[in-house]
């Protein structure tokens, strides 16, 4: 896990640095956000000392883009500039004044959430290919019935056609559609 603390006016990423290593955490100090940033780094954290303009803006699209999480350090806990994300779990506030427990522990919690959430998209994705193979499946079926096949022979014929020409049932399906293999 990579963490980039972006550079500010103050000496708070001195501060932040210290509460990273303190942690076991691996940070360093970066001088400003660019793309390969948001691709190479899993955290970034601004602080409400930051005179980048258009900051919010900066923050909502790396929020919104889903690929590394943020952190914004604040003073006050007055943050309406960020209300389009204020409740997305890829954006977090913490409080200056109790920087060295809250940055832990939205480290380490977010990090719990993304990896279930990124085991439940892959899950999702492993269903819906079934969920497909199962549609496309019956329409092959559908395809070889009327061709004169019983639903049990276009079964046997599916696994029969696997297994002779030692291709994925997906792609025997497909091939079925396509009108690409003889009866």
């Amino acid at each position: 896990m990579k963490i980039a603390v972006v550079r500010s006016n103050g000496n708070l990423e001195r501060r932040i640095m210290r509460v990273l290593q303190n942690n076991n955490f691996n940070g360093e100090i970066i001088d400003k956000v660019t793309r390969l940033t948001v691709i190479n780094y899993d955290y970034i954290i601004f602080s409400s000392e930051h005179t980048t303009p258009n900051l919010p803006k900066l923050i909502e699209q790396i929020v919104l883009e889903k690929k590394a999480i943020v952190l914004y350090i604040s003073k006050t806990l007055s943050i309406g500039q960020f209300y389009s994300v204020m409740n997305d779990i890829y954006f977090g506030v913490i409080s200056e004044i109790d920087l060295a427990v809250e940055l832990k522990h939205s480290i380490e919690f977010s990090q719990r959430y993304i990896h279930t959430i990124k085991n439940l998209k892959h899950e999702n994705k492993k269903l819906k290919d079934q969920i497909d193979l199962l549609k496309n499946t019956s329409k092959a079926k559908r395809i070889l019935m009327s061709k004169g096949l019983s639903e049990e022979e276009s079964h046997q014929f599916i696994q029969r056609k696997c297994m002779d020409l030692r291709l994925p049932r997906k792609r025997i399906v497909n091939l079925i559609i396509q009108n690409k293999i003889d009866i």
